[in-house]
């Protein structure tokens, strides 16, 4: 099932990969079966496509599980910027609450 949906959102983005959904859609099928993969769409569009907020959560995340923590928490920082600047507040509530979570488990001691 996953490999049939990896191969429709796979011609999806061949069809247009200037739409930031296809490259996300991606990312986040490919998050549980290929996380090298999946960071790499991330990474485009956070590079491509800065204003495409979905990104930002996820992108820290990864980050954070890498172990590239000011990585993380730049993204975290861009993206709460960038949803109040959307007036999207529930995504900055979101991005909000990971980054203190983030915030709480990199705190030194």
């Amino acid at each position: 099932m996953q490999e049939q949906r990896l191969k429709i959102l796979e011609e999806y983005f061949l069809q247009d990969p200037t739409d930031p959904f296809n490259g996300y859609a991606l990312a986040m099928e490919y998050a549980s079966v290929n996380r090298p993969k999946a960071m790499s769409f991330l990474e485009n569009l956070y590079y491509h496509h800065p204003d495409y907020l979905p990104t930002y959560y996820h992108l820290a995340q990864f980050y954070f599980d890498m172990d590239e923590n000011k990585k993380a928490e730049e993204v975290y920082l861009k993206g709460i910027e960038l949803a109040v600047k959307q007036g999207d507040h529930k995504a900055e509530k979101e991005l909000k609450g990971a980054y203190q979570i983030f915030k709480d488990e990199t705190e030194e001691w």
